[in-house]
């Protein structure tokens, strides 16, 4: 059955059942384009010299497909291979043919090794008898997402075949992989803006099949996160636009039920972001459209781990935008069932972990939700101040916990719907009050930042409400210097972003009601 020779013609036999056909052209196709690390070559291996490539492989579905005398070519092709592969599942457990080739490998090579990788199924039923005709337990590589994964279950069979340790070949596998995530994340980030230090996104490569996937989701998190939060302090919605376009461009082409929960949730935020922005231009139908996108699809991850609070935290971004986006179309009744969600799923959130300052956070955001909705809704002026007043006094507690500037935003905010709240009470001289201090903590956030548009975009509301309550107390002078100041810092942040449909109307707003006080 030999060709008379001691030297094998073949590295290894692939061995598989017939429904494990595409797996096995694709270990085939990896093995033998894997090229060893040249520091490896050629050094003493547990059978032999190290080799350079993993060549040549025999699968015998591909290369006995011609043949007419499959029995005697697939013995000729045994007795010709130093390893056998063996691609385990329950259909090859079941597999005569699988059995027959192993019994056949064994005994043409008693010293041979049969590296197992398990494709399908479990310990428990995926080893074909023959294989466990020794008696002794084999250790596979693994091909399912949840234990090795692809890429590390073929470095495994790789490090068999050519007698190294897996560890020298995924060290090799890290370092060519951080490269290429180096190359790709500049160049795809550079394309959009001239930011230098997105050489921190080199990640340190991890040692499985997803990392290609984890690598190229971590610039997805950076355009959302980091990102996001510089470009919006410089105000303009056609690169914020540009750079979530790109983000969402990765999942395109992706079956949506293939990915994984933390793809979902990254797309449903690309989606959470892409509807601000249109927020921004004013354009509510595509805003409703991609915040009731990602609020399904949040809702739906929800449902798969109601206990897990990350899951919690994203569908709250998605009641919150609906709730922003219902309250600009005037449509309560929505906006009053957002808020009251946002608050149960904030207080679901502390509730699993108390001490998280992200949650708390989110409980801030939720109490200032009901009391704006109350403000907006127009219902009863007791409830709103009382529920205004419950926020404050949170956004007070917690500021003074941290006083970082994102809190002291989010504190002039509060300030701003409880003076709202006092207004619609016919309480203005304590309304004046809030205002002066909403005014006061965003002048002290632009003093810090002076170019951040979120904070001058927080600086102008605040003079705008500021000039129109002192229009309603009478103060007509002093509502024409604070409404003097509200128009020119709204006239430089139009100039700045022309496409910012909300702050033109601010400031058409302003000046309207100026005109009417002189």
């Amino acid at each position: 059955m030999t060709d008379g020779t001691d030297q094998a013609e073949y590295l290894a036999f692939i061995s598989y059942s017939h429904r494990e056909e595409r797996i096995a052209s694709w270990l085939h196709r990896k093995l033998e384009t894997y090229r060893i690390p040249p520091r490896l070559v050629g050094r003493p291996g547990s059978h032999g010299p190290v080799p350079a490539r993993l060549t040549p492989l025999f699968r015998d579905r591909l290369e006995l497909s011609a043949s007419g005398n499959l029995s005697a070519q697939v013995q000729t092709a045994l007795a010709a291979s130093s390893h056998m592969v063996l691609l385990c599942s329950p259909a090859a457990a079941k597999s005569e043919w699988v059995n027959r080739e192993i019994e056949l490998f064994r005994e043409l090579h008693p010293e041979g090794q049969i590296i197992p990788a398990i494709v399908e199924g479990t310990h428990d039923n995926a080893f074909p008898p023959a294989l466990l005709a020794t008696g002794e337990e084999p250790i596979a590589a693994d091909f399912h997402e949840q234990k090795d994964g692809k890429r590390l279950a073929m470095l495994k069979v790789a490090a068999g075949l050519a007698g190294v340790g897996l560890d020298q070949l995924i060290q090799r596998d890290a370092q060519r992989k951080v490269r290429r995530v180096m190359f790709v994340t500049a160049l795809a980030v550079t394309a959009m803006i001239a930011f230098a230090f997105l050489s921190w996104f080199a990640i340190t490569a991890r040692n499985d099949a997803e990392q290609q996937r984890v690598e190229a989701e971590g610039l997805v998190e950076f355009m959302l996160t980091d990102l996001r939060d510089r470009l919006r302090g410089v105000g303009r919605l056609d690169v914020l636009t540009a750079v979530n376009e790109r983000a969402l461009g990765y999942y395109e082409g992706q079956p949506l039920e293939g990915l994984p929960s933390d793809s979902l949730d990254r797309r449903a935020r690309i989606l959470q972001a892409m509807g601000e922005d249109d927020l921004g231009r004013e354009d509510f139908q595509a805003a409703k459209n991609k915040f009731a996108e990602a609020r399904r699809v949040t809702a739906a991850l929800v449902a798969e781990d109601p206990e897990n609070p990350e899951r919690l935290y994203a569908h709250a971004q998605s009641e919150f935008w609906v709730g922003v986006l219902a309250s600009n179309m005037g449509r309560y009744d929505i906006l009053r069932e957002t808020a009251e969600s946002y608050k149960d799923l904030a207080d679901q959130m502390v509730a699993i972990e108390p001490h998280s300052p992200r949650y708390r956070d989110e409980l801030r955001f939720a109490l200032n939700g009901l009391c704006s909705m109350e403000v907006q809704a127009k219902a009863s002026p007791d409830d709103a101040e009382a529920r205004c007043a419950d926020a404050l006094a949170n956004a007070q507690q917690n500021y003074a916990e941290r006083p970082d500037e994102e809190r002291k935003l989010s504190l002039s905010i509060s300030h701003a719907w409880y003076a709202d709240a006092l207004v619609a009470a016919g309480k203005l001289e304590e309304a004046s009050r809030q205002r002066e201090m909403q005014l006061a903590l965003s002048e002290d956030l632009v003093a810090a930042q002076p170019n951040n548009k979120r904070y001058q975009s927080a600086l102008a509301r605040a003079f705008l409400k500021s000039a129109e309550l002192a229009f309603d107390r009478g103060e007509i002078e002093q509502g024409r210097e604070i409404g003097e100041q509200g128009i020119a810092a709204l006239e430089t942040l139009v100039t700045t972003d022309p496409d910012n449909a909300a702050w033109q109307n601010l400031l058409d707003r302003l000046k309207t009601q100026m005109q009417e006080e002189n």
